[in-house]
């Protein structure tokens, strides 16, 4: 009997080893991410870790690291692990939560390391009945069998908690949907849409209100120096402050239905 040889793609993306792998990974340049100040002046890298060590880290895109390619690859392939992971055990799960658990052998049961014998003095119905209530009032709900030597009970709770760390893996799978998506080099280079995703900032006091923040984008400076254009020498960064508005389609609104 020859066994059906699996997918060498398929059983690296399902290897857990690889989840691993990638968390150490993520772990560790997050640190240098958290370590190094990111979105800073290319004149401020220079004067903090002086030129050499400056162009390295714009080199690896560590000053803008969890927008860059390599840093979204890695949660793109965690996330295809996870959902090749899910996908190679789900099935398993399923089995064994739908198993009929009545067909095991009674020989099966005196085998197991992990057994107790007790003598009931009560005929076999009233012992039977007698066991399902009592296991009934624990919160395990009984199924029953009739054997040649007897009568087969077994009981279960829970069963389906088995799929909590699949919720645990989708939990993940959505908070790195979000941060790839909320990325603003996924706007500009994907979708090219700048303004669907940017990071910015307001202060405002309680009691108070507003519909606008400040964001703080990062561009490659113009040989005028008065504006930013992403086109130009990529050899001097510096950030540009805008203000936007929270929600640019509520304010559209607003400003046409306003009474002139």
């Amino acid at each position: 009997m020859t066994t059906k040889k699996k997918n060498q793609v398929w059983a690296f993306f399902a290897s857990v080893n690889l989840a691993l792998f990638l968390l150490f990974i993520l772990a560790t340049t997050s640190i240098f991410g958290t370590i190094v100040q990111q979105n800073l002046s290319s004149e401020q890298y220079v004067q903090i870790y002086g030129q050499n060590m400056a162009n390295l880290l714009h080199i690896l895109n560590i000053t803008d690291m969890y927008n860059s390619w390599w840093f979204l690859s890695l949660l793109c392939i965690f996330s295809l692990n996870l959902i090749v992971c899910s996908l190679e055990r789900i099935p398993r799960v399923i089995q064994i939560v739908k198993k009929d658990n009545l067909t095991t052998k009674s020989d099966r049961l005196r085998k197991m390391p992990l057994r107790k014998t007790l003598v009931l003095d009560q005929p076999l119905d009233q012992g039977v009945q007698r066991v399902a209530k009592f296991l009934a009032g624990k919160g395990w709900k009984t199924d029953q069998r009739e054997k040649d030597d007897g009568v087969l009970l077994f009981a279960q709770k829970g069963g389906w908690t088995r799929f909590g760390v699949y919720i645990v893996h989708s939990s993940i799978l959505i908070i790195l949907l979000g941060a790839i998506i909320g990325s603003s080099n996924f706007a500009q280079k994907v979708l090219h849409k700048p303004d669907f995703a940017f990071k910015g900032s307001i202060m405002v006091p309680e009691t108070k209100q507003t519909d606008y923040i400040w964001s703080f984008q990062t561009g490659k400076k113009s040989t005028s120096g008065s504006r930013y254009d992403v086109t130009s020498s990529p050899l001097s960064i510096t950030q540009t402050e805008c203000r936007k508005p929270i929600f640019p389609r509520l304010q559209s609104w607003k400003t046409e239905n306003q009474s002139p």
